[in-house]
């Protein structure tokens, strides 16, 4: 993306590019599709004959996972094991210590430039919008509200005037989904469990409430500014 370091690469392999072999091209990793456009046109639309040859490319790939997912009943098959429709992905939510944020916005506490620069402020707020944000369904607010029943005084006063703090609810939703499907039906959000008699959803959120203190949610965009 550096145009320094294109006219850089076009210097030092000059005697490439008079003969025809080499191209320096403008080209982002985040926008690869352009690269078919430029290949297309460069060959006349003949297969390409060559490589390419690309910096950091594999760092400009955000990370994705994807789950398996089958019938309740219906064991899947090696076979659809192989099938790319069997699976669905599982979004991936980015964060950073706030700490640790600080210290990579030195020395002007800023991120970007221009109309998407953001103070550590900024960055919070957007964190808090984007996870509070995601929690505006029905179910999601039945849970929410069942939640917060067993919460202490203390504990509901984490993230006022929110009734609680949507960043470690979402994840202790996350993980509850993850080995049952069926964690947000009513009857399984409001279920109580032995020994100490408490919800599972409740359990999930103070345990992700714990270790997710001074952690600053990321939107996209905002990781790969970072990144």
């Amino acid at each position: 993306r550096s145009k320094a370091m294109r006219e850089t690469q076009r210097r030092t392999t000059a005697e490439f590019i008079v003969a025809g072999k080499l191209s320096v091209v403008d080209v982002d990793g985040r926008h690869a599709s352009l690269v078919r456009q430029f290949l297309n046109e460069a060959a006349h639309g003949q297969p390409v004959r060559g490589f390419v040859l690309s910096n950091e490319l594999l760092d400009e790939f955000d990370p994705v996972r994807v789950r398996l997912v089958w019938r309740k009943g219906y064991s899947p098959s090696p076979r659809m094991c192989t099938e790319c429709t069997s699976y669905r992905e599982a979004h991936v939510l980015h964060s950073i210590d706030a700490t640790a944020l600080e210290a990579l916005l030195q020395p002007n506490g800023i991120l970007g430039n221009g109309t998407i620069a953001a103070t550590i402020e900024d960055l919070t707020w957007e964190g808090r919008m984007m996870t509070c944000g995601a929690l505006t369904t029905s179910a999601l607010r039945h849970a929410m509200l069942t939640v917060v029943e067993d919460l202490t005084p203390s504990e509901r006063m984490s993230c006022a005037p929110m009734l609680l703090c949507c960043f470690p609810f979402l994840l202790a939703v996350n993980q509850a989904l993850q080995y049952h499907h069926e964690a947000l039906h009513p009857v399984h959000v409001r279920r109580r469990h032995e020994p100490d008699d408490a919800r599972e959803l409740v359990r999930l959120y103070r345990f992700h409430l714990g270790n997710l203190n001074g952690t600053v949610p990321l939107a996209k965009q905002r990781y790969r500014q970072v990144r």
